[in-house]
């Protein structure tokens, strides 16, 4: 076993093992044999890049993490969004897309200067009622 597959092999068995998923459950998601996650976990063989792929994709991680390379994919201010987005659900991260784009649009027209943030017109779902707070004298 090359120390790459090892590292590639105990990642992928790590992060399998984070989430609570067995070989079986990860060969299931990924569309592969379970023969094939176990050959790669001990360090058999090394996914082909779609596989790998793959794997990343099921185990929510990157490519570069499986690999071990420890380039940043995003700036250091910007991983605590990216990781709570991330643990937002579906309909929850299309809503922040849904913001982010309006607001991208916005600063794309506007210049720096009159900057403002741009008003993002809420669902009719989120509308609450105003409720006014009554001030008692005493």
């Amino acid at each position: 076993m090359t120390s790459v597959s090892k590292s590639v092999s105990t990642r992928i068995r790590e992060r399998r093992h984070a989430l609570g998923l067995s070989q079986s459950g990860l060969a299931e998601l990924a569309g592969v044999s379970p023969e094939l996650v176990s050959r790669i976990e001990r360090g058999r063989c090394l996914p082909s890049l779609p596989t790998l792929v793959t794997f990343a994709n099921v185990l929510r991680t990157t490519p570069n993490d499986l690999l071990g390379f420890m380039q940043p994919l995003a700036e250091p201010e910007l991983r605590p969004l990216l990781e709570a987005v991330g643990a937002l659900g579906a309909d929850q991260r299309a809503e922040i897309r849904r913001i982010a784009e309006a607001l991208a649009k916005y600063q794309a027209r506007e210049s720096p200067a009159s900057a403002a943030p741009p008003t993002v017109e809420p669902r009719d779902s989120e509308i609450r009622p105003n409720r006014k707070r009554s001030r008692e004298t005493g």
